[in-house]
């Protein structure tokens, strides 16, 4: 170890996943919440491998090494939502090659196949569900030479296995994580790669809740569906530290559903801003349509929100069924023409080829999406003339 605090260098790998700002950049807000928690006892280092890649600086192994050189690192952390597994793979086994740093590796998608994942990657531990907290015992343990058995939340290999702890206990209180470490990756160069409206405003992420209550068949909640969420109150001290310190006025919420999909929560959340912040700002989230009506909506148009995402997934009933989406699909007919009735952006997210998709199936879906657009043209034609 080195003299003093040992030193954590947090790495965001090259991403496989959508490509969310310009050329793909994105801020990596799990590593941001990570360095947060760790920079009090550690001396953390940061270093973005995605925006290297997205900016064209990346060139090879040689590249992550000559990187890698310029940290003397105790541990090394690695996380990602959809990282390209061989570039993980490239730069662990390049840390083995010139450090001794002990590599730690999280992400929601190890949940899904993490022994094939651990034998393919070869990290010393794998941290599964909410890292904050269970990093910091998993570090505490190791420096301090205490059985790993009792880190709850963790995997590593032992005897030619992958040992599975049992589940840590995800954390309730979310307002008791820090804000995201984001001076510790210079935000000043990610926020302008989401700049948003006419003239345009500084953007940044920022995430509500934790956990999906919704049961759809296809999908596999990143914080399962145990769902948490933050106070009014903590959510507008973030976004108003990222107004005074990054002059970022727009705010895209990611989480799954913003505010844990309750209407309550969006209700208690718009009425707060509209009572406490002086100085206005613009968001936009997903959300599931059932809980939206004319009256919240207008209410969130009033508290800045300027775009909405909801999982439609399929203009057809069959297809909902199969998937246990119980969306209205007249319902959300309605709130589409409200919400471009009082400026409200909306989009859709879609998905196919689920075991009953047939052509007839498909066509009901485009059908159903020409009817909301021609709510949009009809509507803006009739502005125009």
């Amino acid at each position: 170890m080195n003299s003093g605090n040992p030193t954590v260098l947090l790495i965001n790998p090259h991403n496989a996943g959508a490509r969310l700002g310009i050329k793909g950049i994105y801020y990596p807000l799990g590593i941001g919440y990570i360095a947060s928690v760790l920079r009090n006892d550690y001396n953390v280092k940061v270093q973005d491998f995605n925006y290297d890649v997205c900016l064209g600086y990346y060139n090879g192994s040689n590249y992550v090494e000559n990187i890698l050189k310029q940290y003397n690192y105790d541990f090394l952390l690695i996380g990602g939502v959809f990282p390209r597994y061989m570039h993980l793979k490239q730069v662990i086994e390049i840390s083995r090659k010139i450090s001794k740093a002990r590599i730690i590796i999280g992400g929601s998608y190890l949940k899904a196949s993490l022994k094939i994942l651990a034998n393919f990657l070869k990290a010393d531990y794998y941290v599964i569900g909410d890292g904050e907290e269970v990093v910091l015992h998993l570090l505490k343990h190791i420096i301090e030479k205490m059985p790993i058995e009792e880190v709850d939340g963790i995997a590593y290999h032992k005897d030619n296995d992958i040992c599975l702890n049992k589940p840590a206990t995800p954390i309730l209180h979310l307002e008791d994580i820090p804000f995201p470490a984001r001076d510790l990756s210079d935000f000043n160069r990610y926020k302008r790669c989401f700049a948003f409206g006419n003239p345009l405003s500084y953007s940044a992420h920022v995430i509500s809740s934790r956990g999906c209550p919704y049961q759809c068949s296809f999908c596999n909640p990143v914080f399962g569906r145990n769902v948490r969420v933050r106070s009014s109150e903590n959510i507008l001290e973030e976004i108003l530290l990222l107004q005074r310190d990054y002059d970022c006025n727009f705010i895209t919420f990611f989480d799954e559903v913003v505010l844990g999909g309750s209407k309550k929560n969006i209700t208690s959340f718009c009425e707060y801003v509209l009572s406490k912040n002086k100085k206005k700002f613009y968001w936009a989230g997903s959300t599931n349509s059932r809980i939206l009506d004319k009256k919240t909506l207008s209410l969130m148009k009033r508290a800045g929100c300027l775009r909405i995402s909801v999982g439609v997934e399929s203009g057809s009933q069959t297809i909902l069924n199969e998937m246990r989406k119980k969306n209205d699909l007249n319902q959300l007919k309605g709130l589409v023409a409200h919400c471009d009735s009082i400026g409200i952006e909306t989009a859709f997210s879609l998905l196919t080829n689920t075991f009953s998709e047939t052509k007839d199936t498909l066509m009901e879906t485009v059908n159903y999406l020409k009817h909301s657009i021609n709510i949009f043209l009809e509507r803006h034609f009739q502005l125009i003339i």
